[in-house]
């Protein structure tokens, strides 16, 4: 459960959220750990009696799992759905394209119906902020109010190794790797530095742990070099 809840925060951080939907994360084939595949997916048993990660069966979730596991489903007419794409919905709320899950938001209304659009995530220019309107949090956050004021979060900001992950350092698009050098956070020189306990979470379901060899591998549609050099998915400014 604690590592249900620490993705889905992260997706849904500051109210906006990642456009990851579909093919980006780790299918759930890929998916070799059952720690890993209980976030989204389901850890079941094959009529040969092996364990594998499957799908989750959308229609069986009732609102707040849906949204939980919105990367596979989504919430659409009061009822769990599989999701397909953020352009393939129509809402009366143009809040309501939120329920579709992250990445999804109101686009154009016509006749009262509202159509959702990918979200397009922002670099946030933090020396903009005041004391007063740098709300965003130090941990794992895009801004925080340094004794020079608001300023852009770094790995080195992070003050102890629960919280020396990842940060979004102005870029909501662009998560950066943190590793723990023994008594600070510095930027991870790649993902070779996670293991079988933190593949997953550390870089928000992108990477999978591969037993055979014991490595920390991109999932499919993912380049290798996008976590060694710190970033997500290519800066996508507003």
């Amino acid at each position: 459960m604690q590592a249900i809840l620490f993705i889905t925060l992260c997706l849904f951080y500051l109210g906006i959220s990642f456009s990851l939907k579909g093919s980006i994360f780790c299918d759930p084939t890929e998916i070799q750990q059952e720690q890993d595949c209980q976030i989204f997916f389901n850890w079941s048993t094959t009529l040969d009696g092996r364990k594998k990660c499957i799908q989750q069966n959308c229609t069986l979730l009732n609102q707040t799992w849906c949204q939980i596991r919105s990367v596979a489903c989504a919430w659409y007419n009061n009822s769990c759905v599989s999701f397909t794409n953020c352009s393939d919905y129509n809402v009366t709320n143009s809040s309501d394209c939120t329920y579709m899950g992250p990445g999804c938001k109101a686009n154009s209304t016509v006749n009262g119906q509202t159509k959702c659009a990918d979200y397009v995530l922002p670099y946030i220019n933090c020396t903009l902020y005041n004391s007063t309107t740098c709300t965003y949090t130090r941990t794992r956050g895009a801004c925080f109010n340094s004794t020079s004021g608001c300023k852009a979060t770094t790995c080195s900001d992070q003050t102890n190794q629960t919280d020396c992950t990842f940060v979004y350092s102005g870029n909501l698009s662009n998560p950066y790797l943190c590793q723990w050098n023994g008594n600070s956070c510095t930027n991870a020189t790649g993902t070779t530095i996670l293991n079988s306990q933190n593949c997953y979470n550390n870089t928000i379901g992108t990477y999978k742990w591969v037993i055979d060899g014991g490595r920390c591998s991109p999932c499919l549609g993912i380049s290798d070099q996008n976590w060694d050099l710190r970033q997500i998915v290519t800066v996508q400014n507003l």
